[in-house]
């Protein structure tokens, strides 16, 4: 899924946060870093509200559910799978 899944953009705009999903017909991964200073807040897709999920990779604490917003630490990274 990684190399030949599907792409999409999330939070495109933000000048601070780089977002985006890797997705095939079974799994989807989220990934989002946050590359500032200070402390970011993105507005996550709907399907990634209120479900379980399993953190792969953090630097700060392990993501284990999200909900509309999520306010990421200065330099705060994961990636999550549904």
């Amino acid at each position: 899924m990684i190399a030949h899944g599907q792409f999409a953009p999330v939070e495109e705009a933000h000048p601070d946060v780089i977002a985006y999903e890797r997705f095939d017909d079974t799994h989807r991964i989220l990934v989002v870093s946050n590359f500032s200073e200070q402390k970011q807040t993105i507005t996550l897709p709907e399907h990634w509200r209120y479900k379980a999920l399993t953190c792969l990779s953090y630097n700060m604490d392990p993501v284990k559910q999200l909900s509309t917003t999520y306010k990421l630490a200065p330099y705060e990274s994961f990636a999550v799978m549904q």
